[in-house]
């Protein structure tokens, strides 16, 4: 069986499409459910199931400050709801969901990029 990875293309938040440095590579859980296998006191196991958050994590976003990029992310922050994501890797996969930004936006000056992570709804792949 063949297997493609790849980068992130590009990604949508808020209705707002941003691009990304070329190398840009995150880590992606769907979110959904988790199970734990756990004893009871007969020795029989029982599965535990707990509902999880989708996460993206590290994604790092190319910063323009003409088109007001860092401000439109921190927008998205300040409004401590969910909000419409996608996110198109380059192996042509994209997945979708609702989510906010958590954590601090890290913005490098340097690079001019901002790193973020998302966690939301699961993540469906369209």
């Amino acid at each position: 069986m063949s297997r493609t990875g790849g980068t992130v293309v590009e990604y949508s938040l808020d209705n707002r499409l941003y691009t990304v440095p070329a190398e840009t590579e995150v880590t992606i859980n769907l979110g959904g459910y988790n199970n734990k296998i756990v004893q009871v006191g007969s020795g029989s196991p029982i599965t535990q199931v707990t509902k999880v958050s989708s996460m993206v994590e590290g994604l790092e976003t190319a910063i323009d400050n003409d088109q007001d990029d860092l401000g439109a992310l921190k927008r998205v922050q300040e409004k401590r709801v969910l909000v419409p994501f996608s996110i198109t890797l380059a192996d042509g996969n994209t997945y979708q969901g609702d989510v906010q930004i958590v954590d601090e936006i890290k913005y490098s000056t340097q690079k001019a990029t901002a790193s973020i992570n998302l966690a939301g709804n699961p993540l469906e792949k369209q």
